[in-house]
């Protein structure tokens, strides 16, 4: 018999600024209620930032693991346990795999531990440079189910979630698991907060993706996981695909060429065309360079772009756990949805009138059912993927 090479999101769970429950973040996410706020993060250093307000787990966890990214990643976690004991009962160990995404894993630790390193002079005992390393995520879920399928971190920068789930599918299709975790998961650090910065890619205002009067992106944190495997379900991970330009370190390919190819080869692995996608996830981080390059790339695509949106103005750039996140926002908006409204496009100025025109989502506008989203994720270094969710049929 032909194997089901289908890829299904059986369970999901997300957690950011907007809140830790889906009819919670639904409901920020359609008024635009922002979860940015002006937050010191440094002695007298002031930002724009998404910051989880909700509790993160305090339970007690091994000191190789214990980062304020795992215990994230854990109260994210925490809805979908029984799901995981059950796949682990029906497949076993080792045909689960694990795939995450991340920019930061547990910077914020080490950053604490060197203050205090110079302070007292010695390495506080709560600290453990594994905590640090990009292995950390995956590492972690592996220890905590006993896990011995695949397990790996991807980490380039702001696609490393979207490209996460890219490898979870192809795990299953490739038969090498059955079942796997993936997502990505990110919290805030100073370095990273000083790296943008330093790029002068850091709004002193709300972050106003596509508008005219666009000054860079605001930063914030989330985790979003995700339960694939062949068993049908609401949600279809209908395709994604990946490229790579290597235009510039930091700076997107104007042209878009690189965007335009992950979208292209996304709609090619769903086995969709242009006219079939209904809403479009844009990276949107509301840089002057990347929203060109964007809506460059979208109509080179679409030939009549459908509704678009970034949230990013209501979860702030969450990193490399963005296309996790923002993943996780399509599939709340793909089922239950009875009142067809989509995230907010929030916008501080008007839209730039030198771009390609994109056809934004208005707030409070009923837009139908959606029946195949679109999840772009652009990164430095022109690593870019696209990412389509669809409802099952």
């Amino acid at each position: 018999m032909q194997r089901n090479n289908t890829v299904y999101i059986n369970a999901l769970n997300l957690v950011c600024a907007l809140g830790n429950h889906r009819e919670q973040i639904q409901e920020q996410a359609v008024r635009g209620q922002t979860g940015l706020a002006l937050t010191e993060y440094a002695a007298d250093r002031f930002q724009y930032l998404a910051r989880i307000a909700s509790s993160i787990t305090d339970i007690e966890i091994d000191k190789k693991f214990d980062s304020r990214n795992n215990r994230l990643l854990h109260t994210c976690l925490e809805p979908l346990l029984a799901v995981v004991d059950d796949l682990v009962q029906e497949f076993g160990p080792q045909r689960i795999g694990v795939v995450l995404g991340t920019s930061t894993s547990g910077i914020s630790n080490a950053e604490q531990a060197i203050r205090l390193t110079h302070q007292l002079g010695s390495t506080p005992d709560s600290y453990s440079y594994h905590q640090q390393q990009m292995s950390s995520v995956t590492d972690y879920i592996t220890h905590l189910f006993n896990l011995g399928g695949p397990s790996y971190t991807v980490s380039t920068a702001c696609s490393s979630a979207a490209k996460a789930l890219i490898s979870a599918a192809e795990l299953i299709k490739l038969n090498l698991c059955d079942a796997v975790i993936s997502g990505g998961c990110d919290t805030l650090c100073q370095m990273t907060i000083d790296g943008f910065a330093s790029l002068d890619a850091i709004s002193p205002e709300l972050c106003d993706p596509f508008g005219a009067q666009r000054m860079g992106t605001n930063l914030g944190e989330g985790c979003g996981v995700f339960i694939l495997t062949r068993e049908k379900a609401e949600i279809t991970f209908n395709g994604g695909a990946s490229s790579s330009d290597a235009y510039h370190f930091s700076a997107p390919d104007p042209s878009g060429s690189g965007a335009s190819t992950a979208m292209s080869e996304a709609l090619n692995v769903a086995g969709l065309v242009p006219e079939d996608i209904d809403y479009i996830n844009l990276h949107g981080t509301g840089t002057i360079q990347n929203d060109q390059m964007e809506a460059t790339a979208i109509h080179q695509i679409f030939a009549n772009p459908p509704v678009c949106g970034s949230t990013k103005s209501l979860t702030g750039h969450t990193l490399g756990a963005a296309g996790a996140v923002e993943a996780a926002l399509l599939c709340y908006t793909l089922v239950q949805n009875d009142n067809h409204y989509l995230p907010a496009h929030v916008m501080q100025s008007e839209y730039d009138s030198s771009l390609p025109d994109l056809d934004l989502v208005e707030m409070g506008r009923q837009y139908g059912q959606i029946n195949h989203c679109m999840s772009n994720s652009f990164a430095f270094g022109g690593s870019n993927s696209s990412l389509i969710f669809s409802r099952t049929v």
